[in-house]
C-alpha cells in the first residue's frame, strides 16, 4: 500500500505529481547530463554480473528517457516518482551536492537501481507471496537493534514471539493492505503467539500508522517506553535517515532493499544484508521478479 506521506521524515511527500515544465526548471544542466551518462556507461561495462545490469542498461540505452535529474533543495530524498508524468526524479540535492560530477559512480549506479525498483514497484499491484519473508526480516531487524536495550536477549525473551506478532501484524496490514483479522490470522502462524492471552486489544490499533506499531510496541510492555522520537532516531542512526522510509512504505522497503545491493555504496547502507542473509536474499529474488 503506497502511502502519500511518510511520518518518519516530517510527513514529506513520498511521491510528487509536477508538471513536465516545473520538473524541468529544476533540472541539471545538459553537460551533467552527459556526463552522467558516460560516467555510468564506463561503470556498467565493469559491472555486467550485478543483478541489476539488465535494468540499467536498459535506461543507459534509452539515455534515461524515464528520469529526470534535478536540484530540490526543499526535498529530504535523493529519489521520487511522479506520478503526473510517470518519470523517475533523482534530486541530487538531498545528497547535498551540486552537480553530478561530485557524487562516486557507485551511488549514481545505485540512484538508478533505487528510482527504477522505486517506480516499478508502485506500478505493480503488491504481492502478498513475500508477506512472510518481510514479517520475519522486519523482526529481526527490530531484535538486532532493540533487543540489548529493552532486554529481549535476557529475562525478558519470552516477549520475542509478541514483538514478531506486532511486527507482522504492522506489515500485513501497512505493506500488503490485509484487513486486520487476516493479519491477524498469518501473524499468529509466523510469530506462534496467542493474542488471546495478552490483556491487549491488538486490533484496536491502526496498523496502517507507523505511530500506531510504535504505541502497541510500548504499551504492551515489549519495548516499553519506546517512542517516535527514539525510534526515528535510533533507526537513523542505525541505518542513515535517508533510509527511515523502508519502515513505514513498502515501494520504499523493496527499493531501498534492492539497492542495498550496490557494493560500497555511500547512500543505502550494506547493513541490511546482515540483518538476516537467508531472507535477505529471498526477499531479493522475490523484488525482481517484480521489475
Amino acid at each position: 500500500m503506497l502511502k502519500k506521506e511518510l511520518t518518519v521524515l516530517g510527513n514529506s511527500e513520498n511521491i510528487i505529481s509536477v508538471a513536465q515544465n516545473l520538473v524541468d526548471s529544476h533540472s541539471i544542466e545538459q553537460e551533467d547530463v552527459k556526463f552522467f551518462i558516460s560516467t555510468l556507461r564506463l561503470f556498467l561495462e565493469k559491472n555486467k554480473t550485478h543483478i541489476m545490469y539488465p535494468f540499467v542498461k536498459k535506461h543507459l540505452d534509452n539515455q534515461f528517457a524515464k528520469f529526470d535529474i534535478v536540484k530540490i533543495s526543499k526535498y529530504a530524498l535523493p529519489v521520487t516518482f511522479n506520478q503526473l508524468t510517470k518519470k523517475v526524479i533523482i534530486n541530487i540535492s538531498a545528497l547535498g551536492k551540486r552537480s553530478v560530477a561530485s557524487i562516486d559512480v557507485r551511488d549514481l549506479f545505485t540512484l538508478i537501481v533505487y528510482g527504477h525498483s522505486f517506480a516499478n514497484l508502485i506500478l505493480n499491484s503488491v504481492p502478498e507471496f513475500l508477506s512472510a519473508n518481510i514479517s520475519d526480516y522486519m523482526s529481526s531487524l527490530f531484535l538486532k537493534v532493540f533487543a540489548k536495550k529493552f532486554g529481549l536477549t535476557g529475562s525478558y525473551f519470552e516477549l520475542i514471539p509478541a514483538m514478531r506478532y506486532i511486527i507482522s501484524l504492522y506489515i500485513l496490514v501497512s505493506f500488503f493492505n490485509l484487513s486486520s483479522d487476516k493479519a491477524s490470522v498469518n501473524a499468529i502462524k509466523t510469530s506462534r503467539f496467542n493474542p488471546r492471552k495478552s490483556e491487549i486489544k491488538f486490533l484496536d490499533y491502526d496498523f496502517t500508522k507507523i505511530s500506531d506499531l510504535i504505541k502497541c510496541l510500548d504499551k504492551s510492555g515489549t519495548l516499553p517506553g519506546l517512542n517516535a522520537y527514539y525510534f526515528i532516531n535510533t533507526m537513523g542512526n542505525n541505518f542513515g535517515t535517508v533510509n527511515l522510509p523502508m519502515f513505514e512504505d513498502f515501494c520504499r522497503f523493496g527499493s531501498i532493499l534492492l539497492s542495498s545491493t550496490v557494493n560500497q555504496n555511500n547512500i543505502i547502507t550494506s547493513r541490511l544484508r546482515f540483518i538476516n542473509e537467508d531472507l535477505y536474499e529471498r526477499i531479493i529474488k522475490g523484488l525482481i521478479r517484480l521489475l
